[in-house]
């Protein structure tokens, strides 16, 4: 008897911005949209990516998911004259089990991230498709996101792979 399709392998099918839901950090946890708040959570990583916002207050007047183009398609970020004033983020895209998340990481959990990707490059652990744990660190009024690998879950790579091929 076929297995059914996993969720990884139906995703795939789809394009990636039309079907991830945004997060928001919260200093309790994570707020999955659905009024449930997660002070932890365990998730595959899909992708992740440069990415940059344009807040005018706290509002964004302006996103790109790849540091290039901006989400509209209309604009390319090079050529921007406001683009200094863009806030320098990380997307990361992971699967949990209520389907994908999208971050959008700045300043400490941006850090935390980089640093997370060093240690699994240093490890020889593929980030894509590591299984990982998210937790947020609560900071009073916001909330700081750390990674580790899930105890459940640590592929590795053969030595002879390179840098690039880790992301």
């Amino acid at each position: 008897m076929n297995q059914p399709p996993s969720i990884r392998d139906l995703i795939r099918l789809f394009n990636s911005d039309d079907i991830a839901r945004y997060v928001q950090i919260q200093p309790l946890g994570i707020s999955l949209g659905n009024g449930s708040i997660c002070p932890e959570l365990e998730a595959e990583v899909l992708s992740f990516s440069p990415a940059k916002t344009l807040y005018e207050g706290h509002h964004p007047l302006c996103r790109s998911l790849n540091g290039i183009q901006t989400l509209d398609g209309d604009h390319r970020c090079n050529g921007c004259r406001l683009r200094k004033d863009c806030t320098g983020q990380m997307r990361l895209d992971i699967l949990h089990r209520s389907g994908l998340l999208r971050f959008l990481l700045s300043q400490s959990s941006l850090r935390n991230f980089m640093l997370f990707l060093s240690t699994l490059h240093d490890r020889k652990i593929r980030a894509k498709g590591a299984r990982i744990t998210v937790k947020v660190l609560n900071r009073g009024r916001w909330g700081e996101l750390k990674f580790f690998l899930s105890p459940k879950y640590v592929p590795t790579l053969p030595s002879t792979e390179h840098r690039e091929d880790l992301t």
